[in-house]
């Protein structure tokens, strides 16, 4: 299904065309929600030739991935936190606790996560891990990737099915970190407990929503994460 179209209401074909395969859509994303009924406000699409400022534009539901980013800092279990860009159309010089992005068509959500790490931190998550990296490890998590379940995030400006995820680094993936595509300006470990009690005080006005919201539904899927 292509869906080129940069004007909803001069292509109202496609829009019936995207409405009547809502069905297969929603099964394409692998979720069930009430809020996902097919409607000209709420329609699924597939990142084909559909840009990502169209679809914020029109708040069209898509596919995306959220990563925490943790290591041990200090004996201390710690969430990599950054800084947006100032030039960023959304939250410029925002902070966020996630790495995120948006699933291109035919792209799994690992390898979203792959890429977006890669391209935003540089950091190659498909270095293998190996047995001694988990060695002296007594943090509930183990080195690597986790997947922890899908929530919905619906805003005024933005509507996704968002992958979660927990990516453990060890030390040396952690000295990659660098800014490699301008999208970041700085980022900071803080750990996890200093994170939560600076989020209760500064949240709201310091970090992007879209995080706080997937941040606050993410203990309901801890309990299910499976390791890649």
């Amino acid at each position: 299904l292509s869906f080129k179209t940069h004007n909803l209401r001069q292509h109202s074909t496609e829009i019936i065309e995207l409405q009547n395969h809502h069905e297969d859509l929603v099964d394409w994303l692998g979720i069930k929600d009430e809020r996902l009924s097919p409607s000209e406000d709420n329609i699924v699409v597939l990142m084909s030739s559909v840009n990502r400022s169209f679809i914020h534009k029109y708040n069209l539901l898509h596919r995306g991935i959220g990563v925490l980013l943790l290591s041990l800092k200090n004996d201390q279990l710690s969430v990599f936190i950054h800084q947006r860009s100032p030039t960023k159309r959304l939250f410029p010089s925002m902070w966020d606790m996630f790495i995120g992005g948006v699933s291109t068509s035919g792209e799994s959500p690992v390898s979203t996560l792959i890429r977006e790490v890669f391209e935003e931190c540089g950091v190659d998550l498909l270095n293998p891990i190996t047995a001694e990296n988990n060695e002296g490890n007594n943090t509930p998590f183990q080195y690597g990737i986790t997947y922890y379940g899908d929530t919905v995030i619906k805003t005024n400006y933005n509507h996704c099915v968002v992958s979660c995820y927990i990516a453990f680094l060890t030390e040396l993936q952690c000295s990659q970190i660098q800014f490699r595509d301008g999208e970041i300006v700085t980022g900071k470990w803080l750990p996890i407990v200093e994170l939560e009690e600076y989020l209760r005080i500064h949240g709201e006005s310091e970090f992007v929503p879209d995080g706080m919201e997937v941040w606050n539904a993410f203990p309901s899927l801890m309990n299910g994460g499976r390791d890649f």
